[in-house]
């Protein structure tokens, strides 16, 4: 009964969050739209943020490593306040319930930490993974919408343990664990905006542009590119990115399987992002597939990888807290 009402409260949060939409003629009369982020006070949101990733690397003697991965987390935030100073956002984070996959030549692991299944810690990909499982933040959008922090005393303690760890240890994992964990990887899982909204009104058809930045299997890669309002159904705008060169941003990456470092000379990504908001400024979802080269060396072995990335953000829920 309980489960039923939290449906049906859920439903009517979303029915009413469709209807508001806001719009007006400009002076050349063409109708445009202000399509704003909400966050409802003391409303919980739950996304669902599966990434499907495909992995193919060559060493410059044509030796091969490939592996593939799912993962899906539940991420949930709430509001606390209405609104910040200065049109700052700021919602509470959960990044929790993890279900994983991985398969490469050696290994093939499951995993869901709801289960009683035992952590396959001898995947080093699942460590650096799992590490940022159960992590709560507060996370600040700025007033153009884009997640520019985290604020957290148990993020704070835990960097600091990671870091002092790595000071006093060479080995593998304390490196791994150096390299992956900071702000921007939380703020990737948990943000399903990603900087996408226009900055202003806007009309059909119409563009701008956006300082896109995006991870394709834990490597960062950033440009400026434009988005486009390419339809608005039901009270829901679909707002379209394709990004034809994004570069990669990181000088390091992390070999799991042979436990080493290795120096990124070079790494290009491409591909695309559909948003879909609701005329309330809800998140329906967003979608992301990209493709990337990366051109780097191991102990001065050359190798390229290539990575396929299929992400997505999906609102599962909203129900008072």
């Amino acid at each position: 009964m309980i489960y039923l009402l939290l449906i049906l409260f859920s439903f009517n949060l979303y029915s009413q969050s469709d209807k508001i939409m806001s719009s007006s003629t400009n002076a050349s009369g063409v109708l445009e739209y202000d399509i704003k982020l909400y966050f409802p006070f003391s409303v919980i949101h739950q996304y669902r943020v599966d990434e499907e990733t495909d992995v193919e690397r060559t060493y410059e003697d044509g030796t091969p490593y490939t592996y593939k991965k799912r993962q899906t987390w539940y991420v949930t935030f709430v509001a606390p306040n209405i609104k910040g100073r200065d049109g700052e956002k700021k919602v509470y984070v959960t990044i929790d319930s993890l279900d994983y996959e991985f398969k490469d030549g050696k290994y093939d692991v499951k995993f869901n930490n709801t289960s009683e299944g035992i952590p396959p810690g001898h995947v080093w990909d699942f460590e650096k993974t799992f590490f940022l499982n159960g992590k709560e933040f507060d996370m600040f959008y700025d007033s153009y919408n884009k997640a520019y922090k985290i604020e957290s005393e148990r993020f704070d303690e835990d960097l600091k343990m990671v870091n002092d760890y790595a000071a006093k240890s060479d080995d593998f994992r304390a490196k791994l664990l150096k390299n992956r964990f900071d702000a921007n990887e939380l703020i990737y899982i948990a943000d399903p905006v990603k900087n996408i909204l226009p900055p202003g009104k806007t009309s059909i058809d119409s563009t701008w542009l956006v300082d896109f930045k995006t991870d394709v299997d834990f490597v960062t890669f950033n440009n400026v590119t434009s988005a486009t309002l390419s339809k608005i159904v039901d009270s829901h705008y679909f707002i379209n990115i394709k990004a034809d060169t994004l570069y990669c941003i990181d000088k390091e990456m992390i070999m799991d399987n042979i436990k080493k470092v290795a120096k990124i000379d070079a790494g290009l990504a491409s591909g695309t992002a559909e948003m879909k908001i609701s005329s309330k400024g809800h998140i329906k979802y967003l979608t992301t597939q990209f493709d990337a080269e990366i051109y780097g060396k191991i102990d001065n072995i050359k190798f390229i990888e290539k990575k396929k990335s299929r992400v997505s953000w999906n609102l599962v829920g909203m129900w008072k807290q």
